[in-house]
């Protein structure tokens, strides 16, 4: 008798993967003091660590860049999908799920954050 191999979910979002429930998956990076530095100085040495950083990490996080009602509809979208997959309490909080299911990640709320002209 063979046992069944748990494959935790994966997650695309762009040209990367994210493996659901992984110890690299948590808060994001925030890059809102470098890209601030762009108007100053060192806005040499600031762009270059943004694209050190975006070429890392596969995106960057700069608080206040878009409107927060559209980003928040993002996240809502985001953990209903979660919900009902069965990874979230609907709450943010993972659940121990065993179905290989992975959330949309190209929702009208996701796409209109990603698509965003201030981008």
């Amino acid at each position: 008798r063979q046992c069944k191999r748990h494959v935790a979910p994966r997650a695309r979002l762009g040209t990367r993967d994210y493996l659901l429930r992984s110890a690299h998956l948590g808060e994001l990076r925030d890059s809102s003091e470098l890209s601030q530095r762009l108007t100053s100085k060192g806005h040499l040495r600031a762009a270059s660590r943004l694209r050190a950083r975006l070429w890392a990490d596969g995106y960057l996080f700069v608080r206040g860049l878009l409107p927060a009602d559209s980003v928040r509809a993002a996240q809502l979208s985001l953990l209903s999908q979660m919900r009902i997959l069965g990874l979230s309490d609907g709450q943010g909080k993972a659940c121990s799920s065993q179905e290989q299911h992975a959330p949309n990640l190209c929702s009208p709320e996701v796409l209109a954050v990603l698509n965003h002209p201030d981008l």
